[in-house]
């Protein structure tokens, strides 16, 4: 007799074929799926039935293109409204800072891990406060990830849960021996991912700089790349919820120097939980709670219907 396939509906921005961190992560959990799981991938503003879903994962919710913030509040808007008396099992994968308005995560002190005055007057961090607390489970990309969002915003879901990106390690290794490669530290990005601090830090392990634009190298190149150099910097203005940079320059043998914005560095062992992170994923996903989270019942009733009714005249 054959066993029913469970049916998992996946929530993501834009396609995940598109060149991106988050779609390359989500590429490598769908490839790694059980067997005994359906996926379908829809964009947040296609219209789906969630009754026909056992699980719902609301991975990026922020529009691209520059469609903006009104967009992405009426996204977000929009899956409150669709996930009121919502039975099955509900995760929120937050691959962004979506709560924070401005993407940089400014309300932040790093040094302390500690919210700031913040002079934010968007709806945004209130809309996704209730559409976090709406889910069963929260899967953050690392624990400086989840302890920043959670100073953003009041998360009462209990079920948060620390899985890192999964990085190819056949790809990514150590071609080159490090003492043959380039004394120099490698920066690969733009304004809004390196700190004006970049060329500082580098200089305090004893290292000249050289820039590599951002994407403007084919990833499959990006092994034979960093096996060139001896170092990486990886210091963005922005918080990096995790920088799977970090990983792949540390599995190609590079000597990778950050500031206090980096997920991976608040694991002990970034390469090891990359490894494990598949395995990890898939265990949170078909571990489904016997009670769906109560506030799809009662949190969304009236509210934000309303307030959906008034935005869309």
């Amino acid at each position: 007799m054959f066993k029913k396939k469970k049916q998992l509906l996946l929530v993501h921005s834009q396609s995940i074929d598109c060149l991106g961190g988050a779609e390359l992560s989500l590429r490598s959990h769908i490839k790694s799926a059980p067997a005994d799981i359906n996926i379908d991938i829809v964009t947040p503003d296609t219209p789906v039935s969630l009754k026909n879903y056992d699980t719902v994962i609301l991975a990026n919710l922020r529009p691209n293109g520059g469609l903006g913030e009104k967009s992405e509040y009426n996204w977000a808007l929009q899956w409150i409204a669709r996930l009121k008396g919502y039975r099955g099992y509900l995760i929120r994968l937050e691959r962004d800072i979506h709560p924070c308005t401005y993407r940089d995560a400014r309300c932040i002190d790093f040094e302390k891990v500690k919210c700031v005055t913040c002079n934010c007057a968007s709806p945004i961090p209130r809309v996704f406060q209730t559409l976090y607390n709406l889910c069963d489970a929260v899967i953050f990309l690392s624990p400086l990830h989840k302890q920043v969002i959670n100073q953003i915003i009041n998360i009462k879901v209990r079920r948060q849960y620390d899985i890192a990106v999964p990085i190819d390690l056949g790809l990514f290794r150590t071609i080159i021996p490090f003492k043959q490669r380039k004394h120099a530290a490698l920066i690969i990005g733009d304004a809004i991912r390196v700190s004006p601090d970049a060329i500082s830090l580098a200089a305090k392990e004893g290292y000249p700089v050289e820039y590599m634009d951002y994407l403007s190298v084919p990833y499959n190149k990006m092994p034979d790349l960093l096996n060139q150099y001896q170092a990486i910097v990886v210091a963005p203005v922005m918080l990096h919820a995790f920088g799977r940079l970090v990983v792949e320059a540390m599995a190609c043998g590079c000597h990778v120097i950050t500031n206090n914005r980096v997920g991976a560095m608040s694991y002990s062992d970034p390469v090891a939980v990359c490894q494990k992170s598949n395995d990890a994923f898939w265990s949170i996903v078909t571990r489904r709670p016997r009670i769906p989270n109560w506030r799809r019942f009662l949190l969304t009733r009236n509210k934000y219907d309303k307030t959906k009714q008034q935005n869309t005249e």
